[in-house]
């Protein structure tokens, strides 16, 4: 209640809303409703919206969408299954608490409930949110928060700052002692707990009417992050589900009331977790070119290929601990060669420049397969001698040239880590260019390459 207006937060059904409407328009008349706050866009909270006529009705960004599809959809969120899969809620279907409910909206009386029924007075909107909105009205505040995809993707949070409140609709079970993530994801879990948590309130007020103080959501809080935290610890380094469970993680909750249920919810954590890291790398290279025999081919004198120092910088993105892509670029391969025949010779000096795109399995830790494309470029400088030919043939002349072909990539990688997201990290690449027929002054087709290096861990994802 504010002296400029009223702003109403979840209206819930049209009968419910006309109720509410005479209740406020007896006790404060005058005052008209100016803000509707929809906290997402199920038939059972929003419908009541439509009474408020003349109100801004507000809700996150993705409302319109999400009722868009309900409208065409049997919702699962009441626990009632459409069993014969015709896209309605026959009679014989139409059973458990829930019932009453649907059909109260079997608008024609034919017995069966449509979603278009259910939907029928749940109208869009025309404003709404992103992340978080602040409306004032009156000196007082109301600010939405967008708590993530728990229960519905539009879901809102209400917070009253002066109050020192939030509201929340249909959140997970954070009241359940011990805590249990039931057959909610996780992931989703941790999102509502860490958009809720941080705001500065005294009282969480549920939908139901349970109430949790904020130091007891905080603890729930902490506590799941560093269950979460061992568990990603535990499946980095290679550690099975029945090996984390064992452990005493998280420790410094031991003997608190959520402790007792750490078993299951690490399992609930392990299996829905999902690793992302992106790590750069530098390592120092030896490079040995097999000579193709076709270089050599009508030359009396020929000496090329062999073992030369390089290098290679890569960046890589591993899903999980077994999958990943890589980046990779091999700098400053430089390849000596020198043919001769009879009334020519030839001094040429080849550098190589290495793209490749793989793929990354490690079927064991800390081994990993590789495979991929690459591109290579070559930069040929060098000089000719001509003899017994007449000017210009006959003389020196300068060799230039620049050459790139497709190649396939593939080899073998060692990570052994130091800790802080530091690795000693140990590649061996073999690269195969199929063109044919080679450039004139590359003398190899195939490329291996083996050294040692760093790799550094930037970014870190759990979720």
């Amino acid at each position: 209640m504010t002296p400029d207006g009223i702003i109403v937060g979840d209206p819930l059904n049209v009968a419910f809303a006309q109720w509410l409407k005479g209740q406020l328009a007896a006790s404060f008349p005058g005052r008209a409703v100016r803000y509707v706050l929809i906290s997402h866009h199920h038939f059972d909270r929003a419908e009541g919206a439509t009474v408020f006529t003349g109100a801004e009705v507000v809700a996150h960004s993705r409302y319109n969408s999400e009722l868009s599809n309900a409208r065409d959809s049997i919702p699962t969120f009441l626990g009632v299954q459409d069993r014969n899969s015709n896209g309605k809620f026959d009679p014989a279907e139409l059973e458990g608490p829930n019932a009453a409910l649907l059909l109260s909206r079997d608008r024609n009386h034919d017995g069966t409930v449509t979603p278009a029924e259910l939907y029928r007075l749940v109208l869009s909107v025309r404003s709404s949110y992103g992340r978080t909105r602040t409306i004032t009205l009156g000196g007082k505040r109301v600010e939405l928060v967008h708590p993530g995809t728990w229960h519905s993707a539009d879901m809102t949070v209400l917070f009253f700052p002066d109050e020192r409140i939030v509201f929340a609709v249909d959140p997970p079970p954070v009241t359940a002692v011990p805590f249990s993530f039931g057959v909610g994801r996780p992931g989703e879990v941790y999102d509502w707990l860490h958009a809720v948590a941080p705001l500065d309130f005294d009282t969480l007020v549920l939908d139901d009417g349970h109430t949790m103080t904020r130091t007891a959501l905080r603890e729930l809080t902490e506590y799941l992050d560093e269950l979460r935290a061992g568990v990603a610890s535990g499946y980095e380094r290679g550690q099975g589900l029945a090996r984390i469970q064992a452990t005493t993680l998280p420790q410094n909750y031991r003997g608190t009331q959520h402790y007792g249920g750490r078993t299951q919810q690490i399992a609930d954590v392990y299996r829905a977790l999902r690793l992302r890291r992106f790590e750069l790398s530098t390592v120092g290279l030896a490079n040995y070119g097999q000579r193709d025999p076709s270089f050599c081919s009508s030359y009396s004198v020929c000496v090329a290929g062999g073992a030369v120092p390089g290098g290679s910088a890569a960046a890589s993105l591993l899903l999980g601990r077994r999958v990943g892509l890589v980046a990779e670029m091999v700098l400053g391969q430089q390849l000596w060669s020198t043919r001769r025949q009879p009334l020519y010779d030839e001094e040429v000096a080849l550098r190589q420049t290495r793209g490749s795109a793989l793929f990354r399995f490690s079927p064991v830790r800390p081994l990993a397969v590789l495979g991929g494309v690459s591109f290579t470029h070559g930069d040929v400088r060098g000089m000719s001698i001509v003899r017994g030919r007449l000017a210009p043939i006959a003389g020196r002349h300068e060799i230039q040239a620049r050459e790139s072909r497709l190649g396939l990539t593939t080899g073998l990688e060692l990570r052994i880590p130091f800790g802080g997201g530091v690795s000693l990290v140990a590649p061996i690449r073999l690269t195969y260019t199929p063109s044919s027929p080679l450039p004139a002054y590359w003398p190899a087709r195939a490329d291996a390459s083996a050294g040692i290096g760093i790799s550094v861990r930037l970014v870190r994802v759990v979720h």
